[in-house]
């Protein structure tokens, strides 16, 4: 964890960033997670118009990408293979503080309309349905807190002082984790995606050298051992919150039937790799007999010109 200076962006009416960003480095992924922070007060239907405007907002994805620019230029030569998306990938937290005469419960029982319009930052009104299936992503820990997780954002709603900041930025920080490894499953995807095309390719040739199927090899260990880092990564925390709150996202952003989907691939690729290896194996044993009976031919026929000789007396 670490934090650097950043250009004060004005990104809603007159409201700019912090003058700082926090950024974490995941060595086991390979990747680097930024957290801006924008102080804002205003109505409801204010934090509406800011989700609205903060989300895939340009101005906010291209500092992004040129703080990941910078700090990928500062680490030399410990990075390898750089690659920079073209895009930033958001996730948007809203921190709601409730004052405390008005009580959390009976905000959120008001506020139950803009709540689920600021997590999926949508102006628009929204049908029952998706403010129904918002407000039961609810997860509380203490009585003073709660917060609703959405695809595009999290609203973090709280009593003003009844909650340590301490909590809210373990909350925070499990998010950020669990969006990490969401952008890591289909990172991994795309990759398994690409293998498997171009272990396709390979089989259809007529010669599978060598290094064609070290490639394959390659690809199929790179590929498990990012899948056992992935998905062993809800295990890194032993804080019992940031623990549970992981188990909700998971089931939320759908971890394990991305799982299962990266293991379908995985699996065709090994299908593939061994298809190769059985395909050389066979081969190779089509050669062996080759040879073995270019060798009884060498040893036969001498025996029987031997007797064709004999056979007419002309030995």
């Amino acid at each position: 964890y670490c934090s650097r200076p950043v250009e004060p962006v004005d990104l809603f009416r007159g409201h700019r960033l912090e003058p700082m960003v926090r950024y974490t480095m995941y060595a086991d992924f390979g990747a680097i997670s930024l957290r801006f922070r924008m102080p804002f007060t205003g109505t409801m239907q204010e934090w509406v118009a800011v989700s609205s405007t903060l989300c895939d907002n340009e101005a906010l994805q291209s500092l992004a990408l040129r703080c990941a620019a910078d700090i990928s230029k500062e680490l030399g030569t410990a990075v390898q293979e750089l690659a920079l998306a073209k895009e930033a990938e958001d996730y948007l937290i809203y921190c709601l503080e409730v004052r405390n005469t008005e009580g959390i419960e009976g905000f959120i029982e008001r506020n139950r309309t803009s709540i689920a319009q600021v997590v999926n930052a949508e102006s628009l009104a929204l049908h029952s349905e998706v403010i129904k299936e918002t407000m039961e992503s609810r997860v509380s820990w203490y009585r003073h807190d709660c917060i609703f997780i959405e695809w595009t954002g999290a609203a973090l709603v709280r009593s003003a002082g009844a909650v340590e900041e301490e909590l809210t930025d373990d909350t925070v920080t499990a998010l950020e984790f669990a969006n990490m490894q969401l952008h890591q499953f289909n990172i991994l995807s795309q990759k398994l995606d690409r293998a498997i095309i171009r272990a396709y390719q390979v089989t259809t040739d007529l010669e599978v050298s060598e290094q064609e199927q070290q490639f394959l090899d390659g690809l199929t260990i790179d590929a498990a051992e990012l899948l056992g880092r992935v998905t062993s990564g809800l295990k890194v925390f032993s804080n019992r919150h940031q623990a549970r709150l992981l188990r909700v996202v998971a089931r939320r952003f759908e971890f394990p039937g991305r799982s299962d989907e990266i293991r379908v691939k995985l699996s065709d690729l090994r299908t593939i790799r061994q298809r190769v290896v059985d395909a050389k194996r066979h081969k190779q044993s089509h050669l062996i007999e080759i040879l073995i009976a270019g060798l009884f031919m060498v040893e036969v026929i001498p025996l029987v010109y031997r007797g064709i000789l004999l056979a007419f007396g002309l030995d």
